[in-house]
Formats: C-alpha cells, structure tokens, sequence
C-alpha cells in the first residue's frame, strides 16, 4: 500500500549524501515521519582482461576502518551523459583501462531508508589508451585478480558490498565471458583466507 507524502524537509546535506524526513500519510490515516538518505546515482564495473583476470580495487574506508575489496566505480557527475558514460570514466581513471565493450548487468534502486541508485557493469575487451589517467584522489590498489579466484571470492562472501558478489556469481552462472582463462591460477592454494589480510 502506498503512502503519499504530505512535506519534506532536507535535515543536512553534504558533499557526499543529504538525509531528508518526509511526513507521510498511511493508509489508515495516521502521520509518520521516514528519515531518508539520499545519494547521487553510482556505477560499479567489474572489468575483466583478454587474459581473464579481474581488476579489483583495494581500498581504505575510514566508515568500517579497514581496507575492503571492491570493483572500480564512483558517482555520476553532472558532465556525464548517463551511467555508462560515467562508468566508462571511472574506469579509465581508477585502472588507466578503456573497455571496449560494457554490458549493465542490473541497476540497484537502494534500500528501505537509503535511495542510491547504483549500475552496475561488466567490462570487456579492456586496452590501454595512449594517454595516462588523470591523477587520482582516491588512494587504491589495483589487484588483478585470476578469474575463477575471482569467483572464490565471491562465494566466500569476501566483497562488503554484497551487490559485486552477485555480479560476478551472474557472470560465471550465464557464461558471459567466452573465452578461454590464460592466466595462471593462485586463488585455490589460498582458499580460506582473505585477499585483504
């Protein structure tokens, strides 16, 4: 059953994310307050090399105080024509790869209480361009990670963004990479312990 709100009100808003309260209106005619974060459109890509391995991200969040394993991404500026756009930036200037190729494989609206609404992508036929990215603020890792140890990951539940574990477990389950994984598999002589240890 939907509810209908009667106002909205912005509590704060900063560079990264505003909370809004809107009062709204039940079914049944009582008034609730819902506390609302809201958060610019996002892209994540999981982008995969000729030679099958995935370029993961290690990276630092100062929210949970540890370093994480995470795909490429950001959020989708003002001077981006939409999410692929966006994605195809992201890319280029957190692994200095252009992707010949980017399939969405879903669009995550966000949660009860939060509206970010995220892409997410696979990226193919990965190449290098001749001019480097641009310097980055963002101080990460660039891990390549072997295909089917990418998978490892995604089953141990190793990504704290749930979301880039269903990504990958998509892509394996639908076979969307066709060819062949070249590269040399370390993964299973670690299984059980974190790439991020």
């Amino acid at each position: 059953m939907k509810e209908h709100t009667v106002r909205s009100r912005y509590v704060f808003t900063g560079q990264v994310l505003s909370v809004r309260v809107d009062e709204v209106l039940l079914p049944d005619g009582r008034r609730e307050d819902r506390e609302i974060v809201e958060r610019r459109e996002g892209v994540r890509i999981l982008p995969v090399t000729n030679d099958g391995q995935s370029l993961l991200l290690l990276q630092y969040r100062h929210a949970i105080g540890q370093e994480v394993l995470t795909f490429p991404g950001g959020g989708v500026e003002p001077s981006d024509g939409n999410a692929e756009d966006a994605a195809h930036r992201e890319l280029f200037e957190e692994t200095g790869y252009c992707a010949g190729s980017l399939k969405e494989i879903f669009v995550s609206p966000g949660s009860a209480a939060i509206r970010h609404r995220v892409h997410y992508f696979l990226a193919r036929n990965l190449y290098r361009p001749d001019e480097p990215p641009p310097p980055s603020t963002e101080h990460a890792r660039v891990l390549p990670v072997p295909w089917q140890d990418t998978v490892d990951l995604a089953e141990r539940l190793e990504f704290t963004d749930p979301a880039c574990s269903l990504v990958i477990l998509y892509t394996e389950r639908m076979k969307l990479l066709r060819y062949p994984i070249l590269a040399p598999s370390y993964g299973r002589a670690r299984r059980g312990r974190s790439f991020t240890s």
